[in-house]
């Protein structure tokens, strides 16, 4: 995302287009901030998108690619922090305490990465160790 650069939307607007940049933004947390209201902020930022794209799907089609890139970093993230080569047990609490929050955000679009997140972490909040999990990752029509 673009908080992990020193990019700004306007150049990737001008590099990539206006969708773009506008998916980029979405998820893309603000500088400054404690981590908890950098999600905060997102979360909701995600979750209007979401509901506007419900409302007007032709308009808003661009919401469900930020959506998957979103859901597809978590995915990465969390499996990532659960290898037993390279897993940091930090990030992994880190994950866990922020998942019922972004499970609401991002819930209603790309709903099989919402569900392949939602199985490796455990519907309760509990870690799957049975990785991987196979679940077709395309955000197909939703």
């Amino acid at each position: 995302m673009i908080e992990d650069t020193n990019v700004t939307v306007d150049e990737i607007s001008h590099e990539f287009g206006d969708t773009v940049a506008r998916m980029v933004e979405l998820i893309s947390d603000p500088k400054r901030l404690s981590r908890r209201e950098r999600k905060r902020i997102v979360n909701e930022r995600i979750r209007a998108a979401i509901d506007m794209h419900l409302v007007n799907p032709q308009a808003n089609k661009w919401v469900i690619g930020a959506v998957a890139v979103k859901l597809s970093d978590r995915i990465e993230n969390v499996r990532w922090s659960l290898d037993k080569a390279h897993g940091d047990m930090k990030m992994l609490r880190m994950y866990m305490n922020e998942h019922e929050a972004f499970m609401r955000a991002t819930h209603g679009v790309c709903q099989n990465l919402h569900d392949m997140l939602g199985k490796i972490v455990g519907i309760d909040g509990h870690l799957t160790l049975g990785m991987p999990v196979a679940v077709d990752a395309r955000c197909g029509k939703d």
